[in-house]
C-alpha cells in the first residue's frame, strides 16, 4: 500500500517538543498583535508604557478594564443574538420540514436542490436521495409535455402559476397533485423554481365519482326525454316507411308491365333508397342519443351539433305551428365537449321552448330562435329563445332547482341536470325572461379547453 510521503509533516505528526515551539510562537504572535492594537487604541508604545508613573499606569489599567467589560458586554449581546438566531433557524426548519405541503427548490435544469421532509414522505424516499433526482423523474409520462410547457411559461413570465397533474412515488403509485410554482434566484443569481405540492388525489376521486353519477343521471333523463318525444319520432319514422311502401308498390307495378320504363324504375328505386337512408339516420341518432356510455370529450363543431338536435326535434314544430329561426354565426372555433351531453342540454331547451309555445292562444305567432356566437371573452354561446308566456318572479327563484317543474307531467330534473352538465364542462348556464314576453335560456362553453382524459380535443 502506498504511504503518505509529504516532505512537510502535518502538525499532528510533530514531536511534543516541536508542538511546544509552535504553541509558543503562536502566543508570541498573539501578544505582538495585542500590543499593536493597544498602541492603536491608546497611543502608548511599549517603551512609553515602561516610563509611565504609577498613577498613569493605574489610570491606563482602569481604562483597559473598562474596555474589557465593554467587550464582555458586547460578547454577551452577540451570544444572545446568536442564540435567538439559532432558535429562529430551528423554528423555520421545523415549519419548513413539518409543513403539510411539500416544498421544493428546483434548478432550471430540473434538478431538485432542496426539499422538505413532507416531500420526502410523499415520494417515499430519504431526503438525501431525493436531492439527486430530476423533478420530472416523478411526473407521469403522459403528463410530461404538460409539465414542460408549464415550466417554460413560468421562466418566460416570471409570474406565479399553478397546474394539476399526475405524479408517481418511488414505488410507482400514481397520485394527483396541485402544483404551484414561482421563479426565484439562488445565491449565485441563477434562476430556480420554488414549488409547492398538495396531494389532491381524494378530491379528484370524488370529482370523478360525481361525474360518473351525473353521467348515469343524465342517461336516465335522456331515456325520459326520448319517451316524451316518442310520438314525434314515430311520426318521423312512419313517413319514410310509408314512402318506401308506396315506392315499392309502384316499382312492382312498373315491373309487371309489358315494357317497363327502365329510367322511371331507376328513379323510383333511387327515391326508395333516399327514404330508407332518411329513416336509418333518424334511428341512428336516436340510438346514439339514448345509449349509455362513459363520458367522452372530443372536438365538435357548434353548428352541426345544433342541426343534429333540430333533426331529432323537427317533428315538434309543424304540428304546433312553430316557426323555427336559426341565427348561427359562421366560422366558429371548435370546442372540446361530450357531444351527446351537450345535445341533451340543447334538446331539453328546445323541448321546453316548444312546451311553452303550446300554451299560447291559437292564431298567435309562435317563434323559436336558436343562436350561436362567439362571446368577447372567447367562449361559445348557444341560445334558445321563445316568445311564450315567460317566467314569473316566483318561478325564477326555483326553476333551476331539482324536482321543480311547471309541467303537469314533468320530473323537474331537465334544467337542473342541464346546468350540471354545462358546469361539468367548465361552462355557465343562464336564463333571461320578462313575464309575458318569452324567455331565453343560454349557456357558454370554453373553446379549446384541454381535458387530460380527452382525446382529439383542440
Amino acid at each position: 500500500m502506498n504511504r503518505r510521503t509529504d516532505k512537510h509533516p502535518t502538525a499532528a505528526g510533530l514531536s511534543s517538543d516541536m508542538r511546544g515551539l509552535v504553541q509558543a510562537d503562536r502566543e508570541t504572535r498573539l501578544h505582538r498583535q495585542a500590543e499593536a492594537i493597544l498602541q492603536e487604541k491608546t497611543g502608548y508604545s511599549s517603551e512609553r508604557l515602561k516610563s509611565l508613573s504609577p498613577e498613569e499606569q493605574k489610570e491606563l489599567f482602569h481604562e483597559l478594564h473598562v474596555h474589557q467589560i465593554e467587550l464582555e458586554l458586547q460578547n454577551e449581546e452577540l451570544r444572545q443574538a446568536q442564540q435567538a438566531l439559532e432558535v429562529e433557524k430551528a423554528r423555520y426548519f421545523d415549519l419548513y420540514d413539518l409543513a403539510p405541503g411539500s416544498y421544493f427548490t428546483v434548478s432550471k435544469k430540473d434538478l431538485i436542490q432542496q426539499a422538505n421532509l413532507t416531500a420526502a414522505t410523499l415520494f417515499g424516499l430519504p431526503r438525501r436521495t431525493l436531492l439527486t433526482k430530476l423533478f420530472s423523474y416523478f411526473v407521469l409520462n403522459e403528463d410530461l409535455s404538460l409539465y414542460y410547457a408549464f415550466c417554460k411559461q413560468l421562466f418566460e413570465s416570471n409570474k406565479q402559476q399553478a397546474i394539476e397533474l399526475r405524479m408517481l412515488n418511488n414505488e410507482g403509485a400514481q397520485f394527483w397533485v396541485y402544483l404551484e410554482a414561482i421563479t426565484a434566484q439562488d445565491v449565485d443569481g441563477a434562476l430556480t423554481l420554488r414549488i409547492t405540492l398538495s396531494n389532491i388525489t381524494e378530491r379528484i376521486r370524488l370529482e370523478q365519482q360525481d361525474k360518473a353519477h351525473l353521467s348515469e343521471l343524465a342517461h336516465v333523463t335522456r331515456l325520459g326525454l326520448m319517451g316524451e318525444m316518442a310520438s314525434g319520432i314515430a311520426h318521423e319514422i312512419n313517413q319514410p316507411l310509408a314512402a318506401i311502401s308506396g315506392y315499392t308498390q309502384a316499382s312492382l307495378n312498373l315491373i309487371n308491365t309489358e315494357n317497363p320504363d327502365q329510367a322511371k324504375l331507376a328513379d323510383i328505386l333511387a327515391k326508395t333508397q333516399q327514404q330508407a337512408l332518411r329513416m336509418g339516420k333518424v334511428i341512428h341518432r336516436m340510438r346514439k342519443f339514448i345509449k349509455s356510455q362513459p363520458a367522452h370529450r372530443s372536438t365538435a363543431e357548434v353548428n352541426p351539433l345544433i342541426r343534429n338536435c333540430i333533426d331529432l326535434c323537427v317533428a315538434e314544430f309543424k304540428p304546433n305551428d312553430i316557426e323555427l329561426t336559426l341565427e348561427l354565426e359562421n366560422n366558429l372555433p371548435c370546442f372540446c365537449v361530450d357531444a351527446i351531453q351537450i345535445e341533451q342540454v340543447l334538446i331539453n331547451l328546445i323541448r321546453n321552448g316548444v312546451d311553452s309555445l303550446r300554451t299560447l292562444p291559437a292564431g298567435q305567432p309562435r317563434r323559436l330562435t336558436i343562436r350561436s356566437r362567439l362571446t368577447p371573452n372567447n367562449n361559445i354561446q348557444i341560445e334558445v329563445e321563445d316568445n311564450g308566456p315567460g317566467i314569473n318572479e316566483d318561478q325564477k327563484q326555483k326553476i333551476l332547482t331539482p324536482f321543480y317543474t311547471t309541467k303537469a307531467d314533468g320530473t323537474g330534473m331537465g334544467l337542473s341536470i342541464s346546468r350540471s352538465l354545462i358546469e361539468a364542462h367548465e361552462g355557465a348556464f343562464h336564463f333571461d325572461s320578462t313575464y309575458g314576453k318569452g324567455a331565453t335560456f343560454y349557456f357558454t362553453l370554453p373553446i379549446g379547453k384541454k381535458d387530460i382524459s380527452a382525446e382529439g380535443c383542440c
